[in-house]
C-alpha cells in the first residue's frame, strides 16, 4: 500500500508534464519529423503512395533558378531588414529614454503598428502605393513631386523588394525599440556622471558606455529579427503575391507553391525543412557571436 503511493506521488509530476508533452509530440514534433522524410520522396501531396528519391528534391533546390531566386530574395530581404531595423530602433530608443513633455506618447505611436495583423498592414500599404488613387501618390503630384509620384512601388522589380522592406521596416522598428529601452533603462546613471566629469563628450558615451551595455538587446533584436526575414510570408503574399515575376517571392512563399499549387509535396517538404535548418543554424551562430560581445553592467 505504501509503495504504491509512493510510485503513484512520483507519477504526479509526468501526469501534469503529460497534455504539453503531447502538444509538443502532435503539433511540433511529428508534423517536423513527416516533413523530413517526405523531403526525400515524390509524394503529390494527394495520392496515398510515394516512392523515396533520395538527395533529388533537395540538388534541385540549389540548382533550378526558379528556387534559387526566391532563396536570395529571402536573404536580401532578411539583411535590409536586420539592418535598417535595428540601427532605426536603437537610435529611437536613445531619443525616447531621455525625459521630456509627449515621450509616452511617441512610444505608444512607434510601438502600435506593430499589434496590427500583418494582413491589414499588407492590404492598407498595398493601397497607399497604389499608383491611381493611392494617398502617397497623390500627395507627391499635389506637392509637385513628380520623381515621387511616378515611382511603381509594387509594379517594378527593381524597386518592389524595397517597398515590402519598408513596409517591414515601419511595422517592426517599435518592436525593436521597446527592447532597447529595457535595456537602456537597465544601464547605471551613475556611468554617464562619471564619463561626463571626465569629460567624454555624448558620442563618446554611446560608443563607450551605451552600445556595449545594450548588447544583449542586439543580441535579441538582431535574432528575432532575422528568423522573423527568413520565414517571411505573408507581407509579400499579401502585397504583390511574389510579383513581378518572382522579385518579390520568398523561400516560404516558393513551399507553399511547390507543395500546393505545384501539387509537389515532396519538393516542399524539402524546402520547409531547409529553412528549418538554415533559420536554426543562422540564429545558433549569431547569438553564439554576439554573446560574446554582452558586457555585464
Amino acid at each position: 500500500m505504501y509503495q504504491n503511493k509512493k510510485k503513484e506521488k512520483r507519477l504526479l509530476p509526468y501526469l501534469f508534464m503529460l497534455p504539453a508533452i503531447l502538444i509538443f509530440v502532435f503539433v511540433y514534433a511529428g508534423p517536423m519529423l513527416a516533413t523530413f522524410v517526405l523531403g526525400f520522396t515524390d509524394w503529390n501531396g494527394i495520392s496515398p503512395g510515394f516512392d523515396f528519391i533520395g538527395l533529388n528534391n533537395f540538388i534541385k533546390i540549389f540548382t533550378d533558378k526558379n528556387l534559387m531566386e526566391p532563396l536570395l530574395n529571402t536573404f536580401e530581404f532578411t539583411i535590409l531588414t536586420v539592418v535598417i531595423q535595428g540601427i532605426l530602433a536603437l537610435l529611437l530608443a536613445v531619443a525616447l529614454n531621455k525625459s521630456f513633455r509627449g515621450r509616452n506618447f511617441f512610444r505608444t505611436v512607434l510601438f502600435l503598428p506593430c499589434v496590427v495583423s500583418m494582413v491589414a498592414v499588407g492590404y492598407a500599404w498595398s493601397l497607399i502605393f497604389n499608383p491611381v488613387m493611392g494617398p502617397l501618390g497623390l500627395i507627391a503630384e499635389h506637392f509637385g513631386w513628380q520623381f515621387l509620384a511616378n515611382i511603381k512601388w509594387l509594379s517594378d522589380p527593381q524597386i518592389v523588394m524595397y517597398s515590402i522592406v519598408l513596409v517591414n521596416v515601419w511595422q517592426w522598428t517599435g518592436y525593436n525599440m521597446v527592447i532597447y529601452l529595457a535595456g537602456l533603462q537597465s544601464i547605471p546613471t551613475h556611468l554617464y556622471e562619471a564619463a561626463s566629469i571626465d569629460g567624454a563628450g555624448k558620442v563618446y558615451q554611446f560608443f563607450k558606455i551605451t552600445l556595449p551595455l545594450v548588447a544583449p538587446s542586439i543580441t535579441i533584436n538582431v535574432v528575432l529579427s532575422t528568423m522573423g526575414g527568413l520565414k517571411a510570408f505573408d507581407l509579400m503574399y499579401v502585397m504583390t503575391n511574389g510579383g513581378p515575376g518572382h522579385a518579390s517571392e520568398t523561400f516560404a512563399m516558393a513551399s507553399v507553391d511547390a507543395f500546393f499549387r505545384q501539387k509537389n509535396a515532396g519538393l516542399g517538404s524539402a524546402m520547409a525543412f531547409l529553412m528549418f535548418i538554415m533559420i536554426l543554424f543562422v540564429s545558433f551562430v549569431q547569438n553564439k557571436l554576439l554573446s560574446k560581445r554582452e558586457v555585464d553592467v
